[in-house]
């Protein structure tokens, strides 16, 4: 059976076929849509969610989204829990290429990003939807828009180098929005973004983590193969794909035996994993079966 669900941003076919059929996590885990749709590109073999059971947009701008996933919608609780990833994202480059740059964050939420390479940037453009972050973004004297399209009208200062983490698998048109991001930026400038991995090796060991891994918010789920391919197709060059993953092996050991994300009072394997966990990660990132992706890519003409 073939679906009519709009032209594959990565190949441009109107065609997608059954993918997974099934329970998909409706925001915070516990709450599920639970006969959701996944569709697979009969091209390409991208993968994406029905547009039936994706998140409507305007849940990003109030505060619909975070309140579904059990989140505040204020700036404090935002650095509670994302400022410790930024150091994660900060790995994934030369940090010092940013000194004297002109830096976009497209989706930057309450700014965590940019709190952290501000002092090296010569200006920081913040790209946020979410009306709750507004006023600390601003007080923060960061160049705000509320999109991309907001920017592009206004007609910036082309930036050196763009950043967008955990965005483009929410938008409606991830061609489109790569397109855009290229729009801004100027010649030779860097563009870093970010996704979970639809290769993520967990997906295949573990039916309650497929349930978990699908979700509303996420409409697009790509792998090494079909981000490259999209990337290209917006007009990018020199793309580098890496794969990294999260969670120690105990997160694995705990689905396998409770079918449900790691607690920290389950699976006590009684000694120290620190170091098998090092190896387990690696393994998995060098396969490209780890849980995130991160691409860098480049403007040229």
């Amino acid at each position: 059976m073939m679906f009519k669900n709009g032209n594959c941003p990565c190949c441009g076919k109107e065609e997608w076929r059954p993918f997974f059929q099934g329970a998909i996590r409706n925001g915070a885990y516990g709450s599920a849509i639970k006969n959701a749709l996944v569709l697979c590109c009969s091209d390409c073999g991208l993968i994406r969610m029905d547009e039936r059971f994706c998140e409507p947009p305007e849940s990003y701008i109030n505060t619909v989204y975070r309140d579904s996933l059990n989140q505040s919608n204020s700036p404090s609780g935002f650095y509670t829990k994302h400022d410790e990833i930024q150091l994660e994202r900060l790995n994934m480059f030369q940090v010092n290429k940013l000194r004297g740059a002109r830096v976009v964050d497209i989706g930057c939420a309450a700014g965590s990003f940019l709190d952290y390479i501000s002092g090296l940037a010569d200006s920081c453009v913040a790209i946020e939807p979410a009306l709750s972050y507004h006023e600390s973004l601003k007080n923060k004297k960061f160049e705000l828009y509320e999109s991309l399209d907001s920017a592009i009208e206004k007609s910036i200062q082309p930036v050196t180098h763009a950043f967008c983490f955990s965005v483009i698998e929410h938008v409606k048109n991830p061609l489109e929005f790569l397109q855009q991001i290229y729009s801004l930026m100027q010649e030779k400038a860097q563009l870093i973004i970010s996704t979970p991995n639809l290769n993520d090796f967990m997906i295949d060991l573990s039916l309650e983590y497929k349930s978990f891994f699908f979700r509303k918010a996420h409409r697009w789920y790509f792998n090494n193969d079909s981000i490259m391919k999209l990337a290209e197709r917006a007009g990018f060059k020199n793309i580098e794909v890496k794969c990294y993953h999260r969670f120690g092996i105990s997160n694995m050991i705990n689905w396998m035996q409770y079918s449900e994300p790691y607690k920290n009072d389950k699976s006590n394997l009684g000694f120290d994993t620190k170091f098998i966990d090092i190896v387990w990660q690696k393994n998995l990132e060098q396969s490209y079966r780890g849980d995130y992706l991160y691409i860098t890519m480049e403007k040229y003409k």
